[in-house]
């Protein structure tokens, strides 16, 4: 099953997410299931949503599992053969940063910050916002090439870990303040 925690919020892509999913089962014959987590029936999203999941293709295919706690979203991580985040926008979502943590593949949308988190065909697999079709491709991609799907969690794994090192972090933020220190007391001199 494909996880995502694209909630109620209009700019999570949750539309072009299940669009996606009933371009998937209608182009492959593919009995792909999704689970989403996030309160999508009480958000402003949940017209748009009941409406697509009103489509035949979508029927069973789409778990809404509402707002889940960590130890929750924890083991759907550890259930999922891929994280999908197909946001309109986002700078640095954290559940992307999470999936990429345990290894998951994972398919975002090319927006905001998320090119700096994952870089296509190396680390994850990036679309096009907005292009569902673009989408299905690329979860196919990763359900049908295992190799590519374990290579992609494998090395979005190794770059998260890197880039959220609590040391390498927090040695980072010592020497912006002491850079921050140094100009403003030159600036006094």
């Amino acid at each position: 099953a494909s996880f995502s925690t694209a909630g109620s919020s209009p700019l999570k892509g949750l539309e072009t997410l299940l669009e996606a999913l009933a371009v998937l089962r209608r182009t492959t014959g593919r009995a792909v299931r999704l689970r989403v987590a996030g309160s999508v029936q009480s958000g402003p999203m949940w017209p748009v949503v009941r409406r697509r999941l009103a489509d035949p293709r979508l029927r069973g295919a789409v778990d809404l599992l509402g707002v889940l706690t960590p130890a929750a979203i924890a083991q759907e991580f550890r259930q999922a053969g891929m994280y999908v985040h197909p946001a309109h926008m986002d700078n640095s979502p954290n559940a992307l940063c999470e999936a990429m943590l345990v290894g998951l593949p994972c398919v975002a949308s090319f927006v905001g910050g998320i090119p700096s988190l994952i870089r296509h065909e190396e680390s994850g697999l990036l679309f096009h916002d907005r292009e569902p079709v673009m989408l299905a491709s690329a979860i196919e991609r990763l359900l049908v090439d295992r190799t590519l799907a374990v290579r992609l969690g494998n090395q979005a794994r190794l770059v998260a870990r890197h880039r959220h090192d609590p040391k390498r972090v927090a040695q980072g933020v010592a020497t912006i303040y002491t850079e921050v220190i140094r100009l403003a007391a030159a600036s006094r001199a």
